[in-house]
């Protein structure tokens, strides 16, 4: 994948961060979920900058994930 230099990070500040896609687990209601998840991220300390762009690529996926979630809570 082809890194694209951009400012230095806004998080440790030590290096650029790049656009890249990185797997990324994120929790709803105890319940975890990992995707594909495309922003800038920093090399040096891995936080990462999701834009509007970037985050609409994994929106559907996380409003599926949440409504199977709150769908079988109300199963029970």
């Amino acid at each position: 994948m082809k890194k694209i230099k951009t400012q230095d990070c806004p998080f440790c500040g030590k290096e650029p961060y790049h656009h890249q896609t990185k797997l990324m687990t994120l929790r709803y209601k105890s319940n975890p979920i990992t995707m594909k998840q495309p922003g800038y991220w920093c090399d040096a300390c891995g936080e990462g900058v999701i834009g509007g762009e970037d985050r609409k690529t994994t929106q559907k996926e996380l409003q599926t994930f949440r409504a199977e979630i709150d769908t079988a809570g109300q199963l029970f």
